[in-house]
C-alpha cells in the first residue's frame, strides 16, 4: 500500500515519448522487462512524471512537507488531508512550483537534516521499544498455543484474559517506529513538483 503521484503537465525537453505496453495481450516476460525498463529510463528524464511512496514513508515526508508549506501560506489545511485520503485530489502547477521551490529552499538552510537527526533518534528507540513488545507478545502467543492446544490461533480468538493482555500489550506499541523520514526522499518529492506541472494524489 502507498501513495502515487502523477504530473499533471510534466516538463518533458527532450519530448521524449513515455513507453507503453498492451497488458491485454499478455506480454512475454521479454518484453515486460523491456518495458519497466523503458519506463524506469523515461521517469529518470522527465521527474515530474510520477512520484511514489509506500505509507510508512509517504506519512512523515508528507507530514513535513504540508507543515512547511502551511507555516508559508503556499497550501491550505485542506491540501494536508488529500494526502492522507488517496483519492486523486490534484494540486495545480502553480502551488506544486512554488511548494517544490520551498522545500528545496528550507532543505538549503538545513532545516530537514536536523529533523531528520532528531526523528530518526526517536525512531530508533521507538523500533527498541517495539522489539521488547514484539517478544512479550511472542512469549504470550506460545503461552496460548500451550494451553489451548491450537497452534494456528490468532489473538481475536485468545481466552479473554489473554486476550486483554494482548491489546494491552499492542497498545504500548509506539508507532513512530514504523515511519521513517529521509531528507533525501523530501528532495525527490519537492523535484517532482516543480516538475510536475501540477500533479494528482492516487
Amino acid at each position: 500500500m502507498g501513495v502515487d503521484c502523477y504530473g499533471l503537465s510534466p516538463r518533458n525537453p527532450k519530448s521524449l515519448e513515455k513507453p507503453t505496453i498492451d497488458w491485454d495481450k499478455d506480454p512475454s516476460e521479454e518484453d515486460r522487462q523491456h518495458f519497466w525498463e523503458a519506463m524506469d529510463k523515461y521517469e529518470k528524464e522527465v521527474p515530474g512524471h510520477y512520484f511514489r511512496n509506500n505509507w510508512w514513508y509517504w506519512r512523515p515526508m508528507w507530514g513535513y512537507a504540508c507543515g512547511l508549506g502551511i507555516e508559508h501560506g503556499v497550501i491550505t489545511q485542506e491540501v494536508e488531508e488529500w494526502g492522507n485520503e488517496n483519492s486523486g485530489k490534484e494540486v495545480n502547477g502553480k502551488t506544486a512550483k512554488k511548494w517544490g521551490e520551498l522545500i528545496l529552499w528550507d532543505i538549503a538552510e538545513g532545516n530537514p537534516r536536523e529533523y531528520e537527526e532528531e526523528y530518526m533518534r526517536e525512531y530508533k528507540l521507538a523500533q527498541e521499544h517495539n522489539n521488547n513488545i514484539d517478544k512479550a507478545l511472542e512469549i504470550l502467543r506460545e503461552l496460548v498455543r500451550a494451553e489451548t492446544g491450537d497452534p494456528d490461533i490468532v489473538p481475536n480468538d485468545y481466552p479473554e484474559a489473554h486476550r486483554k493482555s494482548w491489546d494491552e500489550l499492542w497498545a504500548k506499541r509506539d508507532h513512530q517506529g514504523s515511519y521513517p523520514f529521509s531528507e533525501e526522499n523530501l528532495k525527490e518529492f519537492a523535484q517532482f513538483m516543480i516538475e510536475s506541472g501540477g500533479f494528482q494524489i492516487c
